[in-house]
């Protein structure tokens, strides 16, 4: 998108992240070693920031998520933030033999230096000897300043939306396994009430292309796909 100039640098200013959640690592592959982390808000803003799409000490993220835990962990790592804490996160990498060696190695290029834009590379938790052949770890502690752009916001897109002001509406909505959970007609109702908050020019982008059953101007932009394995996955980004 910033290739096209879809995105322009210095232009992502207002973003929101729906349903972020909290990472859980998968206790069949033995690598249960962290504690429940948020990911993705970090991830999103460190891209930004690389791309010379955002600024980091001036761009606001807001996330939207029903769940009471996940906003609460954030909301306290907020306020570990405002008392000079730093957010450790912990990026476990387990590549499969399946994936397709182009995309195995732009995950490598990524998950080696996700996090660089905003924190600083800290010893990891140490991978259990019996996995540590399959499965590496490197850890980033985010800066306390960083964690403070992030505010949670405790919001159903399906049925809730934020009454905002034009220059309060966002640059930037990224919803990602999130909108294959819903239905045709939820995923039309979501399409709506994002329509709303987001500005002219603005994107919604998507790894699940949204029906679009009520009317909104969110119109499809761009189509890009990635091989991962035989099957691309496809991802969807729409304008208003």
């Amino acid at each position: 998108m910033a290739q096209k100039g879809l995105l322009k640098p210095g232009g992502a200013h207002r973003l929101a992240i729906v349903s972020p959640g909290l990472d859980f690592v998968n206790k069949e592959l033995g690598a249960d070693l962290y504690p429940p982390q948020t990911t993705q808000p970090f991830a999103v803003i460190d891209s930004l920031v690389r791309l010379r799409l955002a600024d980091p000490a001036a761009i606001e993220v807001y996330t939207f998520d029903i769940s009471p835990r996940v906003n609460l962990h954030i909301e306290r790592a907020r306020e570990n933030a405002a008392a000079g804490q730093p957010y450790t996160v912990q990026l476990l990498c387990a590549i499969s033999e399946q994936w397709n060696p182009e995309y195995v190695a732009g995950f490598r290029r990524y998950w080696q230096s996700m996090g660089d834009q905003v924190g600083t590379r800290v010893t990891p938790i140490a991978v259990p000897a019996a996995v540590r052949d399959t499965i590496k770890n490197r850890a980033v502690r985010i800066r306390p300043e960083v964690v403070m752009r992030i505010t949670p916001i405790d919001m159903n897109v399906v049925f809730q939306t934020l009454p905002l002001a034009a220059d309060q509406r966002f640059d930037l909505v990224v919803g990602t396994n999130i909108f294959l959970y819903y239905d045709a007609l939820e995923q039309s109702l979501a399409r709506v009430n994002l329509w709303g908050m987001i500005k002219p020019g603005g994107f919604l982008i998507s790894n699940t292309a949204l029906a679009a059953a009520a009317s909104s101007k969110l119109a499809d932009s761009l189509q890009t796909s990635l091989l991962v394995t035989d099957v691309p996955l496809l991802f969807d980004s729409m304008f208003r």
